[in-house]
């Protein structure tokens, strides 16, 4: 109904941050846990100029140059897991999000990965506060699974629901068959995942912006239940 309450439901990775700010903390973690064990000074540059090279595993790339022991390596990567990250949300994602606090508007997180590793993020990103938090490892489901979906529902209440997530491949089919609103954030290329609409049109978003500011005037009364579609356009207009 038009006066029923929005709930925002946010992805976590290339969405409320930018992943590869992650990428980049847990490789500068590795070198410095690198220096430390064997006295390579500039572990952590080697491994960024790796990434920047395109190199897939620039983690295995340094343990092979050097014949690091492969224990080792195991007990480094479940640290780097755990590592608080340096990142940030984005500059336009804490500003709605902050819109949202302001009008004690609740908001969900639902995002894929290792338990440690999700919640260190969402820690580092302030956003503990989240009403609900869905981590797939938790509860043994991916976002294409609806239940994830369902559950928020179940948490939140009744209400109309609005998520915002980056990649088509997993992020839009579950909500959309649940009725939800479903909106891309288009990284253009930025992103560590492709946006490439798949033949299904099931898995498409209804609609795709650019930047959070594009739904501030929607976050800004959620009570009134504002329709997103004028603030916001097609997949195919991108």
């Amino acid at each position: 109904m038009a006066n029923d309450p929005v709930h925002f439901v946010f992805d976590l990775d290339d969405t409320l941050y930018f992943e590869e700010d992650y990428v980049r903390s847990a490789l500068r973690f590795v070198g410095g846990e690198v220096a430390e064990r064997f006295s390579l000074a500039n572990a952590a540059d080697r491994l960024l100029v790796l990434r920047a090279a395109g190199e897939k595993n620039p983690i295995g790339r340094l343990w092979d140059e050097h014949g690091l022991p492969p224990d080792i390596r195991s007990t480094v990567l479940d640290a780097m897991r755990a590592h608080v990250p340096a990142i940030s949300l984005r500059p336009d994602a804490a500003d709605f999000i902050d819109v949202l606090r302001a009008d004690r508007t609740a908001y969900a997180i639902v995002t894929d990965g290792r338990s440690v590793t999700q919640r260190a993020k969402i820690s580092a990103l302030n956003c503990l506060d989240a009403a609900y938090i869905s981590v797939s490892e938790e509860v043994g489901l991916l976002k294409t699974d609806p239940a994830r979906f369902a559950a928020v529902e179940e948490r939140l209440g009744e209400g109309r629901y609005v998520y915002v997530g980056d990649n088509p491949a997993k992020d839009f089919a579950a909500p959309n068959g649940l009725g939800w609103l479903t909106i891309m954030l288009v990284h253009d290329g930025q992103g560590v995942h492709g946006q490439h609409l798949p033949p299904d049109r099931s898995y498409h978003p209804q609609f795709a912006m650019r930047s959070f500011a594009e739904l501030a005037e929607l976050a800004s009364c959620p009570a009134r239940g504002r329709d997103v579609v004028p603030l916001v356009r097609r997949p195919e207009e991108h």
